[in-house]
């Protein structure tokens, strides 16, 4: 008799068991389906903050960029047939300025003038202008005059590059296809 007791005894035990793990195990997947469903939610919440801040970031690019003036004018008086002046009046620096006309990219000579420092600089040896600071502006002097336009490239503080046509019409730039583009 006590042989069947203990079997009996047993197997509720391992009833009672199974219907523990099988409630445990039910209450996991409840749970597991609760995170999917805040783990899909956060997704798309850090999926839209990341759009919002890559637009944020674009405009602020396109904001620089517009603010960059190019003037185009004949200086034979002063020994060159055409400046290029590049004024940057935006509260950040752009980088790796340059000019390119006549099918080549870079001038005789560059002057930057640096009115936040109040001071000017000659660069006529390396080109692009590594940097043009707030305020700064930089004349890009050529010697001969073609029916060609001047193209400006630069990059703004945000790491976007940008070409500038001579009616100050901007374009993020992919210079190789933009030279191309342009007849160059």
């Amino acid at each position: 008799l006590r042989q069947p007791w203990r079997i009996a005894l047993s197997c509720v035990v391992g009833a009672v068991a199974a219907g523990a793990a099988l409630a445990t195990l039910r209450s996991q997947r409840a749970q597991l389906a609760e995170q999917r469903a805040f783990i899909a939610d956060q997704s798309r919440v850090l999926e839209l903050q990341r759009g919002e801040l890559s637009a944020s970031a674009e405009q602020r690019g396109w904001e620089q960029a517009r603010s960059v003036v190019m003037f185009i004018e004949s200086n034979k008086r002063i020994g060159y047939a055409l400046t290029v002046t590049l004024r940057n009046p935006s509260a950040a620096p752009v980088h790796d300025v340059n000019v390119l006309y006549g099918g080549r990219i870079g001038a005789v000579r560059v002057e930057v003038h640096d009115i936040g420092a109040d001071r000017w600089g000659d660069d006529a040896s390396s080109w692009p202008v590594s940097e043009l600071a707030p305020l700064a502006v930089a004349h890009f002097h050529f010697h001969d005059v073609r029916d060609l336009r001047p193209y400006a490239y630069f990059t703004d503080d945000a790491g976007q590059r940008w070409l500038m046509d001579p009616g100050m019409l901007l374009k993020p730039a992919r210079v190789l296809a933009d030279l191309r583009a342009a007849g160059h």
